[in-house]
């Protein structure tokens, strides 16, 4: 998910519907609710995901626009009902800070926003918080700097000269913001920010800590996440440091944590722990797990065919299944480059060592009055069948 963007959008959004459009109801609390909105789609996962675990990897709710839409109805009914809302504004706003979640989650626009400010192009496996969350403070930071300057511009009693100095603010902001550079765009955003809370000064209350109330749930998904994300960094340093029995005990409890904190690079590191503690069938079951978890061939199938051609001598070497998944890799459509490079590649060393036939031939039998397949090493260049020519996946 975005990491700020969605609490960002969400304030700049909802400061766009004034107090009188929601005849002052909700004064102290809504910019509260609006980032609470923001979030809305990661809370309801997490809520359930407290009620079952195994929903963890599922994103049940981030891949339902339907459901969304559901949800976003309800929540304008009832703040439409308690607000005595009449115009259409207030309710349009509702639902876009909703569904705004689903576009900022949407993957190519998270890769877009880092590879625009990074200014390279970054891989799905560098979308780190270190690379995102620059990236959006800034593009989603100037949307709030720039409704908090236009909305204190044009409160009832600015002078013009601060009008003025907000719109040249304004034209900075986005100046600052192209310029992709932390030391450029986060003191002009600071001092905008700054000058329109000076001109809001009027309006400030200490009531407005009310806004706290809303994000209770937030502070409680932040807290479950860094509690995980810590346990699995502490059973990383004890791996490395050769203790894999205390390793797994920890990525254990990691899984025990109600968080959002997807499961399959646990259950990868489970699979090399146990490998290295000699348990085969647990570090099997592991790799298992992960793949089930896996939305598309990816690196949990290459751990699962390197897998199968370590143990020499057990039962879990099987080089024709290791093969299977090197060949599945291949021949997706839509997997990683750089899997599918690091599957070629393994299949070239595997077939020198000897694991793996160079060159697979199907030859059709006829058994018991049916004709099946019976897979054969040749030294012949292609994969054959009896009326058709494939590609070994060497040659792809």
């Amino acid at each position: 998910m975005a990491l700020v963007g969605h609490g960002l959008v969400g304030l700049a959004m909802g400061g766009t519907v004034s107090a009188s459009a929601r005849n002052h109801r909700l004064t102290y609390i809504w910019p509260g609710i609006m980032m609470l909105l923001a979030y809305a789609v990661d809370l309801g996962e997490w809520f359930a995901i407290v009620l079952n675990p195994d929903l963890v990897d599922r994103r049940f709710f981030s891949h339902s626009p339907l459901l969304v839409a559901v949800f976003t109805v309800a929540v304008c009914i009832v703040l439409g009902v308690y607000c005595r809302l009449r115009r259409p504004w207030p309710f349009l706003i509702i639902a876009g800070v909703i569904f705004s979640h689903l576009l900022l989650d949407f993957h190519y626009v998270r890769l877009g926003v880092v590879e625009w400010y990074h200014g390279n192009n970054v891989k799905d496996y560098e979308l780190s918080y270190s690379a995102t969350f620059p990236a959006e403070l800034c593009v989603y930071g100037g949307p709030l700097v720039w409704a908090v300057l236009l909305r204190a511009s044009y409160m009832q009693g600015c002078s013009r000269v601060a009008r003025i100095v907000s719109q040249v603010l304004v034209i900075l902001s986005v100046a600052a913001a192209y310029s992709c550079q932390a030391m450029i765009w986060a003191p002009v955003y600071t001092v905008s920010v700054g000058h329109g809370l000076v001109l809001l000064r009027r309006h400030l209350d200490v009531r407005l800590l009310w806004n706290l109330v809303p994000l209770l749930p937030l502070f409680a998904l932040g807290f479950t996440t860094w509690l995980a994300w810590e346990r699995v960094e502490q059973g990383r340093l004890l791996a490395r440091q050769g203790l894999d029995a205390e390793a797994v005990r920890v990525y254990e409890t990691a899984l025990n944590i109600p968080s959002r904190s997807g499961r399959l690079g646990v259950y990868m590191l489970m699979g090399y722990s146990y490998e290295k503690l000699g348990e085969l069938s647990e570090a099997e079951r592991m790799y298992q797990q992960a793949l089930v978890l896996c939305s598309r061939p990816g690196w949990p199938e290459t751990a699962m065919a390197d897998f199968y051609v370590r143990h020499r001598g057990t039962p879990f070497y099987r080089p024709e299944q290791a093969l299977a998944h090197f060949t599945r890799l291949l021949e997706t459509d839509g997997t990683d480059a750089d899997v599918q490079a690091y599957a070629r590649e393994r299949l070239r060393q595997l077939r020198k060592r000897g694991v793996i036939p160079k060159i697979v031939r199907h030859e059709r039998r006829r058994v018991g009055g049916t004709s099946r397949s019976e897979v054969k090493p040749t030294n012949q260049g292609r994969v054959q069948g009896p009326k058709s020519k494939v590609q070994s996946p060497a040659d792809f």
